[in-house]
């Protein structure tokens, strides 16, 4: 199982921008019963958040990062889009969360209790590479894997 996982996670990093974010987009749909809508599906068109949907008539801004260095993106993407609900006036309890998906396996706990704190009045959720390739292993999310690995 494990050279599977080490598998999936390769084919994820060898995903360009866009590839990875329709991944992304399937797998949050899967995951979390989204409906998901996509602002610009190619990594060229730079659109803040990426994608967003609504849960429970909360708003919920995903971000997707590819990048090697992920925290500086990480920080870029969480001040995006913060400034984001405040300029378009997004009330503070229309928006749920803010989820950010990315390709690195290695953030450490202080550095995710600063992105959280970064995030601030809104709850983060940060999915790595780890927790993706590991859910494309299970039978729900096999043909996602197949698809676009």
């Amino acid at each position: 199982m494990m050279s599977l996982i080490n598998k999936i996670e390769q084919g994820i990093k060898e995903l360009e921008g866009g590839g990875f974010q329709k991944l992304g987009d399937e797998y949050l749909r899967r995951k979390y019963n989204f409906k998901i809508v996509s602002l610009g599906t190619d990594k060229t068109t730079k659109g803040i958040p990426d994608s967003y949907a609504e849960e429970k008539g909360k708003y919920v801004y995903i971000m997707y990062g590819t990048h090697k260095s992920i925290i500086s993106k990480l920080k870029e993407d969480i001040h995006s889009v913060k400034k984001k609900i405040l300029d378009e006036n997004i009330s503070e309890d229309k928006v749920g969360r803010l989820i950010c998906c990315h390709t690195s396996s290695n953030i450490t706990i202080k550095q995710k209790e600063d992105l959280e704190k970064m995030a601030e009045p809104y709850q983060l959720e940060l999915i790595g590479i780890n927790e993706i390739a590991n859910d494309l292993t299970k039978i729900d999310f096999q043909y996602l894997a197949k698809e676009y690995l």
